[in-house]
Order: structure tokens, then C-alpha cells, then sequence
């Protein structure tokens, strides 16, 4: 079922943190009130890791058509593709405000514009790929190493060795191909919900992304303690497969939350397990869980019986669209 060879793209992920290691460190740029990261899809996925890494700042995430008229001074406008709608038009307020603009792309319109306007830009690689191109959500560390770099330039994000952490997730990928053909199984023909801290949420969302684009099958995802004030009193039976993300940076609470939410489910009988993250930093770690995620979905995939790489509804939606829609959305 894999047509355009899914598992090599994944085989060589530990290897984009060293072809972009050096990416955005030479960008210099300030933050006074907050970070705003503008990005759909798969390039929305490097703001939802530094929202949970900055913390001497408010990290705003944009994605929408319209940029908040709160937002000042410097954004960051990610596209992987340089093509997406909303982020161009995200991009062109942001320039008609005076906005100061880093953009990271492989390309496309948004590369144009980037250079015609004389903002800053960073270009990341495009690997060969199939027909369906390279995926944005598997191009996640293309995209945030350099906007990690640039924060860390700036002051408010801690350094990362990226070629340490490229070297330990291909120590680690034997292991975690492995687990994940097991998770694999286990999830089967159900529904699963991938739960975590909201401190680790970034790697609850990319399973739930994955599983959503690679397993072509719902996959939903919500962060402790939240979700145990609503959603724990839906109905939860056989038809879902419960995985929790723990990290042992998260809140002591949020870990006995999760044990006492396993032992429920599993008295009703739900499939419910947690899975610890590995790796010596919080960085190592929320990519350890990432890549795992990775991996089950793509075995989840075949399993199924369904191509991992082609995501033809949203290309559907992106014809259907293109001729309704004008070249710029109204806005005040």
C-alpha cells in the first residue's frame, strides 16, 4: 500500500536535524510583548512545540485568514510549501501593518513575496518524494529548527545540539519501529485518543495529525487536567483505544491523574496505556514521542490497507476553492 515509499521519509527523519542544524542561528530579531507563529496543517506544528518551550513570553498561534490587531512587531510565517492560502494572506496583513516578517518555506509564492518585499526568509530543503511531493507534516523538523534557532538567538528559548538529538533518534529508531508496530495492533479498528500534559501537548497533536493524514481515520486529542472536567464523562468503551503521552517533567498531579485514569478504563474495559517518553532533554523527548507517533500511524496505515502519503481530500477542498474564493479575504 505504500505507493510512494512513506518508510523511507520517515527512515531518514532523525537526518533533517542535521541538514538544518545551522538554520536561523544567524537571524537576529526581538520579541518584546509576545511570539506570534502564523502556520497551517503540518507547518502549524513547529508553533505548537515552542508554545511549549518559551517561557518568558506569550507564544500567540495564528491559523486563520485573519491576523489579530493585537499582534505587534515581529511574526514568524511558516509554509512548507509556500502556497497555502491562509498563510499568504496572514502574510500580506502582516506587511500591510508594517509587521516585521521571518518566513520559513521550501518555496512557492510565499518564497516570492518574501524576497520582492526584502523580509527576512529562511529556505529549508525539499527532498525528493513521490508524485504526492514532500508531506508538511513530515517536514516538522525542517520547520522547527529554524524557528527554534531564532528564538534561541533572541534569548528565550534554551540552545539545542540538533546533531546530538538527529544521533539519538536514530540510536533510538529500531526500538521505536518496533513498539509502534505493537501500538499498531493494539489500535486496530478503533478510535484512538491520545491524551497528555498540556506542557507535552505538541506530541499528542502530531499523533492525532498523523493518524488524521497518514491512517486516513478519526484520532482525537486533548491535554491533562482539562479534558478530566468534560470529557471524561463521555462515553468510553471497546470502540476506543486510550494512549496517554507521560513525560517526567510533567506536573506530579497530571502523573496520578493518569494512573487513576488508566485503572477506570480498564475496569470498563478500554484499551488504555501510557507510554513514557525517553531522551535526556525536553527537546530529545518531544521528538522521541513525535517520531513514535510516526510510526504507528504509518503501520496503522497499512494495517488498513491505505496509502499513507496521498491526502486527497485536502486537495480536493484546494480545487473546489480556487475558483470561489478572491486573492485577498476582507478584513478591517
Amino acid at each position: 500500500m505504500d505507493s510512494e515509499n512513506f518508510a523511507a521519509v520517515l527512515e531518514s527523519f532523525p537526518h533533517q536535524f542535521r541538514e538544518v542544524a545551522h538554520l536561523g542561528k544567524n537571524v537576529h530579531a526581538s520579541f518584546n510583548e509576545h511570539v506570534a507563529i502564523c502556520g497551517m496543517g503540518g507547518s502549524g506544528l513547529p508553533g505548537e512545540i515552542a508554545k511549549r518551550l518559551v517561557k518568558k513570553l506569550p507564544v500567540l498561534l495564528v491559523k486563520d485568514y485573519v491576523l489579530p490587531s493585537y499582534v505587534t512587531g515581529t511574526v514568524f510565517i511558516i509554509s512548507y510549501s509556500g502556497n497555502t492560502e491562509e498563510t499568504l494572506e496572514l502574510y500580506e496583513q502582516a506587511k500591510k501593518r508594517g509587521l516585521n516578517t521571518i518566513v520559513i518555506t521550501s518555496g512557492g509564492e510565499l518564497e516570492k513575496r518574501a524576497v520582492k518585499d526584502n523580509q527576512t526568509l529562511i529556505n529549508v530543503p525539499v527532498p525528493h518524494a513521490g508524485p504526492s511531493g514532500f508531506q508538511p507534516r513530515m517536514a516538522v523538523a525542517y520547520q522547527t529548527v529554524p524557528l527554534l534557532n531564532v528564538l534561541a538567538t533572541a534569548g528565550i528559548v534554551d540552545a539545542s545540539d540538533w546533531n546530538a538529538c538527529a544521533a539519538f533518534l536514530e540510536e533510538q529508531k529500531e526500538t521505536i519501529k518496533t513498539n509502534a508496530r505493537e501500538i499498531a495492533k493494539s489500535i486496530g479498528t478503533s478510535i484512538p485518543i491520545i491524551y497528555s500534559s498540556e506542557q507535552f501537548y505538541a506530541a499528542a497533536f502530531k499523533w492525532k495529525v498523523n493518524l488524521n493524514e497518514n491512517a486516513k481515520m478519526h484520532a482525537f486529542c486533548h491535554a491533562f487536567p482539562e479534558w478530566n472536567h468534560h470529557e471524561i464523562n463521555a462515553q468510553h468503551d471497546n470502540r476506543f483505544t486510550v494512549i496517554m503521552l507521560r513525560d517526567k517533567d510533567d506536573p506530579i498531579r497530571v502523573g496520578q491523574r493518569m494512573m487513576l485514569i488508566q485503572a477506570i478504563l480498564l475496569n470498563k474495559g478500554v484499551s488504555a496505556s501510557i507510554i513514557d517518553s525517553v531522551g535526556s532533554s525536553r527537546i530529545e523527548r518531544v521528538f522521541w514521542s513525535m517520531y513514535l507517533g510516526d510510526w504507528v500511524s504509518y503501520y496503522t496505515a497499512i494495517d488498513r490497507g491505505v496509502d499513507p502519503t496521498p491526502i486527497t481530500m485536502v486537495e480536493e477542498l484546494k480545487k473546489q476553492l480556487k475558483p470561489h474564493l478572491s486573492s485577498s479575504v476582507k478584513y478591517k
